[in-house]
């Protein structure tokens, strides 16, 4: 199940911590007047580009890997490797909201 946090990235129960073997999953809405945007520029981003994903200890950075369109019920982009991955998810298209944009990247 799909369930995103307002205004706000939110990290999937279950999945990996930054840093940790594993994928970790974050996911947040592209827009929404009740919910916000936080992701509204995730379709801008390509694959070899840098991602860095900042916690209170240090910056992780990674290297886009992959970016595809899901449908709402492919939930195996959430599933870990051993990799140290993160995954970023969105509804997309913005306005409908049919499918998920899923982008993966790898530890560098």
């Amino acid at each position: 199940m799909w369930e995103t946090a307002p205004y706000v990235v939110g990290h999937h129960k279950g999945t990996a911590n930054p840093g940790e073997p594993g994928n970790v999953v974050l996911s947040g809405h592209i827009s929404s007047i009740r919910e916000g945007a936080i992701f509204k520029r995730l379709p801008e981003v390509e694959v070899r580009d840098a991602v860095i994903l900042v916690t209170d200890d240090r910056n992780y950075i990674y290297q886009v890997v992959d970016k595809k369109t899901v449908e709402p019920t492919d939930i195996g982009v959430m599933f870990s490797s051993g990799e140290k991955l993160l995954t970023l998810i969105t509804c997309v298209p913005d306005g409908v909201y049919t499918h998920r944009l899923v982008i993966t990247a790898r530890q560098i």
